[in-house]
């Protein structure tokens, strides 16, 4: 009877095959908030609502820092892991003369830590070397973290809208024109003063 059973077991392994194990499971997660007591934590009933504004418009006898905190929930993978990228997009940077992009660069603390590495188009990122956390340094599991450690000082930046964009992919076949290619992304929008840069006032103070 014993041998029986085994062979009946054996011939339901073959026709319903164990499974590898569960998918990876990507993510991301940007989300912006003002910290309190910065200069975009309480706005008056008149200004943006549905969007982030530092209002960038200090009394000089009582200064406020323009500051944003970006906090960052992202799953790498864990069987096959892949990398984190982070950029903060300028839409109002010509490209030439201005920076559209500025990759956040997790380098090891022992050279130097964060960086923001300026970019002047899409054609110029590299994906090899503009990571945020490569796949070799992901412990593969869920991260919720806050970008720079702290918030962003934003005073001295140039006004507009800037984007932050976070970005899980293969470096491998990753391809910044073609969303596609990502195997998880977000988007956290912030105004800086106003949406433009425009031609006075084009500097958060």
């Amino acid at each position: 009877m014993r041998k029986y059973i085994v062979l009946a077991f054996f011939a339901m392994s073959l026709a319903f095959p164990f499974s590898g194990g569960a998918a990876d499971t990507y993510s991301m997660k940007v989300t912006p908030t003002m910290p309190k007591g910065s200069a975009g934590e309480k706005l008056a009933s008149t200004q943006p609502s549905s969007t982030k504004l530092s209002p960038c418009d200090n009394n000089p006898l009582y200064p406020t820092v323009d500051a944003v905190t970006f906090t960052l929930a992202y799953n790498a993978g864990s069987s096959t892991r892949l990398d984190v990228y982070m950029l903060f997009y300028n839409p109002n940077g010509d490209g030439i003369s201005s920076p559209r992009y500025y990759v956040v660069s997790r380098s090891a603390i022992s050279s130097g830590g964060l960086a923001l590495v300026p970019r002047n188009t899409l054609s110029d990122l590299v994906a090899s070397v503009d990571i945020y956390l490569s796949r070799e340094a992901s412990l593969g599991v869920a991260v919720t973290e806050t970008l720079l450690g702290s918030f962003v000082s934003v005073d001295g930046v140039p006004a507009g809208t800037w984007q932050l964009v976070g970005i899980v992919a293969d470096r491998a076949t990753v391809d910044f024109d073609d969303p596609g290619t990502w195997a998880a992304w977000d988007v956290a929008t912030v105004i800086l003063r106003k949406p433009w840069v425009g031609s006075a006032n084009s500097v958060c103070q």
